[in-house]
């Protein structure tokens, strides 16, 4: 299993951002991040994003089918 913990290289030694979870001894691979920070991705959007130009289809708003409806409704057998 891999675990994921940030942190520090100062003087010779390994500072981590918090103490991994259930462990007491294991090995490590230690990767350097130099240069610039990594770019902070923006999240996606979920689905349809009319306020970002794309248009809800016309149907979207429209009624569901009544065997339908009644399974939502938990009417149905």
């Amino acid at each position: 299993m891999l675990t994921t913990v940030q942190g520090r290289y100062v003087q010779g030694s390994i500072q981590l951002d918090e103490v991994p979870p259930g462990l007491v001894e294991a090995p490590v691979i230690v990767t350097f991040l130099t240069g610039a920070p990594a770019p902070v991705k923006r999240r996606r959007p979920i689905g349809l994003a009319p306020d970002r130009g794309q248009p809800l289809p016309a149907e979207f708003d429209a009624a569901l089918p009544s065997e339908v409806d009644a399974v939502f409704r938990g009417e149905a057998e």
